[in-house]
């Protein structure tokens, strides 16, 4: 299981819509709403066996998506790009980086 929460929130941005709405809900609980295994369980009526193995389950199968298609892991790195390219203060190149961040936050959405 992912035990940071910037990292299993990235995650389920970038792939929660290949999950189940069951595990989109386990994982929101859990990394946005902050609640403990516990509190999901007793939120959703089921075991906190259960709701560790939903955990575990489909944060793993999340973590197998970014592993093939490394989608995150791109865009950390075009981000990084943007920012060295925004360093420069070229009124045209922040054009462009705004263009590109706007085709990326589109991609996302």
């Amino acid at each position: 299981m992912i035990h940071d929460k910037t990292q299993g929130n990235l995650l389920i941005d970038f792939y929660g819509e290949l999950l189940t709405d069951r595990q989109n809900e386990v994982l929101s609980h859990y990394y946005s709403d902050d609640l403990s295994m516990q509190e999901i369980a007793d939120e959703l009526g089921i075991s906190k066996s259960a709701v560790s193995d939903l955990l575990h389950r489909s944060t793993s199968q999340l973590q197998e998506y970014e592993d093939k298609l490394k989608l995150i892991s791109s865009y950390q790195k075009r981000n990084s790009i943007y920012e060295q390219l925004l360093a420069l203060n070229d009124k045209r190149v922040l054009e462009y980086v705004s263009k590109l961040k706007n085709i990326d936050r589109e991609e996302i959405e």
